[in-house]
């Protein structure tokens, strides 16, 4: 059984619903899809928001020339990180898309 809600285009949603539900993990607002999705995110230790805003103040002091050695290896620390954190977001993308194309295949 397919899910029963309509995608932002007003199409019907292709995805397969939850087994004893009427929705797809995306779509359902069950407690079990909830977990479910909140266990399949990354684990973040600092947010993504808050990283940016500390590499664009570390950039503007490296414009400024206000940085020591110790300085520049927290900046490439925090830039490993946040380069790490897109590189797992884009092969979980990858995942999902992969993972759509065989449950297209099946039925």
């Amino acid at each position: 059984m397919y899910c029963k809600a309509n995608t932002l285009k007003g199409e019907k949603c292709k995805a397969l619903a939850l087994a004893g539900e009427d929705f797809c993990l995306f779509h359902s607002r069950s407690d079990r899809a909830r977990k479910a999705r909140l266990a399949s995110r990354p684990k973040k230790a600092i947010s993504r928001r808050e990283l940016l805003r500390e590499l664009t103040a570390d950039f503007r002091n490296v414009a400024n020339a206000d940085i020591d050695e110790n300085e520049k290896l927290r900046i490439r620390s925090k830039l490993a990180a946040l380069l790490h954190d897109l590189i797992n977001e884009v092969e979980n993308l990858k995942e999902i898309e992969a993972m759509a194309r065989r449950l297209k295949n099946e039925s």
